[in-house]
């Protein structure tokens, strides 16, 4: 699986989404890499960031971002200037691919800032942009129907079936990366990126979970000792035992005892 941004299009959407709302709107992928944004013109950021520099802006910002990889969710706060932002994560099929983030808006708990001890900042202060709770919660609904569903998609590779059917249809033999490499004309950073993206884990860790999961069948049938570890293609039995409890909590005869058949 790969995730595909169309990047041409989100620059487009952020582009118009900032000529109607003038919020300042920005797309992010999944490490972080800025894919597209609408900086809108605010006349009262320019002049903190004269005044102050963009750090402080910036920390706050992946703040936000942080909390909300670790929650989720939809998460909202109100910077040190006195406006509105958010961080909203962009998740298909349950995996993080990216996050929005919402930026320069006054909103009614927003507050008259002082902090630039400046008349002018404070006139700029007030030509920021203003919603309402109703208004930041449409435009919330409204951002995952526009970007996440028609910019932002999957691409499965048809070469995971493959690989995953030659592999349970062989674990009693040897299945070594450069074997499946060889076997399926690929190389190895190519192997490891199938697997993580659509499955979450390494080759190997693919393998054992099949072959536990085989070795629980065999178990149940009676089938042990050498034979059980010879059908699953793990040569050491001692090894299997333990690789077999540390997955499963079990041993292989307690395994045996609680779910075979002649309980």
């Amino acid at each position: 699986m790969e995730i595909v941004y169309d990047v041409d299009m989100l620059k487009t959407m952020l582009f118009d989404l900032a000529e109607l709302t003038g919020i300042t709107i920005s797309v992010y992928d999944y490490e972080g890499n800025n894919l597209a944004d609408c900086m809108h013109g605010s006349l009262f950021c320019l002049d903190v960031f004269r005044y102050m520099g963009k750090s402080r802006c910036a920390q706050c910002g992946q703040n936000l971002v942080e909390k909300c990889k670790k929650s989720l969710k939809y998460e909202e706060t109100t910077c040190f200037m006195g406006l509105y932002e958010a961080c909203m994560p962009i998740i298909i099929d349950d995996i993080w691919v990216g996050h929005v983030s919402l930026a320069g808006i006054r909103t009614e708990s927003s507050f008259d800032t002082t902090i630039l001890n400046d008349n002018e900042s404070t006139d700029l202060f007030y030509t920021q942009p203003f919603y309402t709770q109703k208004q930041i919660t449409a435009l919330k609904n409204m951002l995952p129907k526009i970007i996440f569903h028609t910019a932002i998609k999957f691409v499965y590779d048809d070469r995971l079936d493959e690989i995953t059917n030659f592999i349970k249809s062989n674990l009693k033999e040897k299945l070594t990366i450069e074997l499946l490499c060889k076997k399926f004309n690929i190389n190895k950073n190519s192997l490891y990126n199938i697997f993580k993206l659509n499955l979450d884990m390494t080759v190997n860790e693919y393998i054992i979970t099949k072959r536990i999961e085989k070795a629980k069948l065999l178990i149940i049938k009676g089938v042990h000792g050498d034979k059980l570890i010879e059908e699953i293609g793990i040569e050491n039995y001692s090894y299997f035992c333990r690789l077999f409890k540390s997955r499963t909590g079990k041993s292989p005869s307690d395994y045996r005892a609680y779910y075979g058949t002649n309980k």
